[in-house]
């Protein structure tokens, strides 16, 4: 029974985490500054000298790489998939993946 109560919490701690170094780094870092510039105005932060396309794409790489081990817990925790639950859908998420970043 312990490790079960142990374990319950790790998703509220591995998130509590991720919210404490996503702040530190977006309230006190030039990277946290670009990416705020950019939401605000693109073409604003383009023409100070933000490099907008790598910063773009980095916040996308970040979001994919928070978003992987979320999913994976997620789907462990609630026991959603089996061996062959995706048999026959790759091809689906290709325009899933493709229609996300344009």
């Amino acid at each position: 029974m312990r490790a079960t109560s142990r374990t319950a919490r790790m998703p509220g701690v591995i998130a509590a985490i991720a919210l404490v170094i996503g702040q530190v780094v977006l309230t006190k870092t030039r990277y946290g500054r670009f990416v705020y510039a950019i939401g605000g105005n693109r073409d604003a932060a383009r023409i100070s000298g933000v490099p907008v396309k790598t910063v773009k794409a980095s916040v996308h790489v970040t979001s994919a790489s928070a978003a992987a081990p979320a999913g994976i817990t997620l789907g462990s925790r609630s026991h959603a998939g089996g061996p062959f639950a995706g048999q026959g859908l790759k091809l689906d998420g290709i325009p899933a993946g493709r229609s996300g970043t344009t």
